[in-house]
């Protein structure tokens, strides 16, 4: 299976892709059909961790410029119902956190790792 060259995606972990279809078949899995095992994969998973929350504290940060809040609205509302100690907010900058605004990101970390 090709990986790219910054690491493997979701959709790439050895987890969830099927087994090679023979013992010989040295060919890539079917993009199509790494989605399915990956969609079907991620459902189980969730499906076992019903009713189950994060018990730490839990930071969440994203871009303002993003697209983030507008496909999910209150992001800090899709996160509340996973997590008992919830904290976070956006981070003036574009997509690249960590390069728009390191220093931001920095400090936020800093702060939510000092307690």
């Amino acid at each position: 299976m090709p990986v790219c060259s910054r690491g493997r995606g979701p959709h790439q972990h050895p987890a969830v892709l099927p087994a090679p279809r023979s013992e010989g078949d040295l060919t890539a899995t079917p993009p199509a059909e790494q989605h399915r095992e990956a969609y079907r994969s991620a459902r189980a998973l969730s499906g076992e961790s019903r009713g189950r929350r994060i018990e730490c504290p839990t930071l969440v940060l994203w871009s303002s410029r993003d697209d983030l809040a507008e496909l999910y609205g209150d992001v800090l509302a899709v996160w509340r119902p996973w997590t008992t100690a919830l904290s976070g907010g956006p981070i003036e900058s574009g997509h690249h956190v960590a390069e728009d605004a390191p220093d931001v990101l920095a400090s936020r970390l800093a702060g939510f790792f000092a307690g």
